[in-house]
């Protein structure tokens, strides 16, 4: 399985090394960080992002930026950092995010019933998105 990309933009990316460090125990998420608006909206377009986490000291002005292009794109895992956010409370709110991505993802699974001439069996192709 591929691991779940998660960006967080924070202008002090040390800000908090125990959020940073709470994400990095989950084996299924691969963390990218970044201290700018352009550097998030550079990366954001160069590979799909599962959750972007916007951090708490983010200039207002950037913060647009980056939310601008996020809408622009209609991506809806945004999460903003507030002062008294706990890294686990954060994490379940990125799981939550990825899990309702993951179940709407499974909606749109085509399956293709066929009945197979050489055995008279009946076999069944799952198509998933993006493949």
């Amino acid at each position: 399985m591929k691991k779940q990309q998660i960006l967080i933009v924070s202008k002090t990316i040390g800000e908090s090394p125990g959020m940073v460090s709470t994400f990095r125990e989950e084996p299924d998420w691969q963390i990218n960080l970044v201290s700018s608006a352009e550097d998030a909206i550079t990366l954001f377009y160069a590979k799909p992002f599962d959750a972007v986490i916007i951090g708490k000291n983010m200039h207002f002005t950037d913060e647009q930026k980056i939310r601008a292009v996020l809408n622009h794109c209609s991506f809806e895992s945004i999460i903003q950092r507030e002062d008294n956010d706990d890294p686990e409370e954060l994490k379940n709110a990125i799981l939550r995010l990825i899990n309702a991505r993951r179940a709407d993802e499974l909606k749109h699974i085509h399956v293709n019933d066929t009945l197979n001439v050489n055995n008279l069996a009946d076999s069944i192709k799952v198509t998933l998105p993006g493949q």
